[in-house]
């Protein structure tokens, strides 16, 4: 299945394979935002350099780009190095990663929302099973006035930015 072209409509994805590239293409498709709810920045998906690269052509290349992301457990992330984390701190004018409120920590999905209308949501993070559909408006603002409100509560972690010594 080929997940590059972002306009085939909502499909059914298995595997981290195909998560990963739906991730990809989502990210592709979108002209102005990208927000990502995780619980670990799932290395499978978002440790990936062809993702990586594509975030860093989206904030790059377009303007006012800017990527959201909260994570559930900063710790692990942080600890074994994640690609994404790094590109995060060299380009944090335009990614932001937050730690999750605890009142959030409960949530099993995960979900990636380019602009206000592509989704990509897996109900359950600890499996790569998702659904991903770049025109899914309603559901799309949803998912992003759910992850609106759980930023607001959400923590600022020093330990993804850089240390500047």
């Amino acid at each position: 299945m080929s997940t590059d072209q972002p306009d085939q409509g909502r499909r059914v994805l298995v595997g981290p394979k195909e998560v990963s590239t739906a991730a990809v293409a989502l990210t592709r498709s979108a002209s102005r935002s990208l927000a990502l709810y995780t619980r670990d920045l799932a290395p499978v998906l978002y440790d990936q350099m062809e993702f990586i690269e594509t975030v860093k052509q989206f904030v790059l290349g377009r303007r006012y780009a800017t990527v959201r992301v909260i994570v559930c457990d900063p710790a692990p992330v942080v600890n074994r190095g994640h690609r994404f984390v790094e590109a995060a701190r060299t380009l944090s004018s335009f990614i932001h990663i937050r730690r999750a409120h605890e009142d959030d920590l409960q949530r099993r999905d995960d979900f990636l929302i380019a602009d206000r209308s592509g989704l990509l949501y897996r109900a359950d993070a600890s499996r790569y099973d998702a659904v991903m559909d770049p025109a899914a408006r309603r559901l799309a603002q949803r998912y992003l006035a759910e992850f609106d409100a759980m930023w607001d509560k959400s923590i600022a972690e020093p330990e993804f930015r850089r240390l500047h010594i």
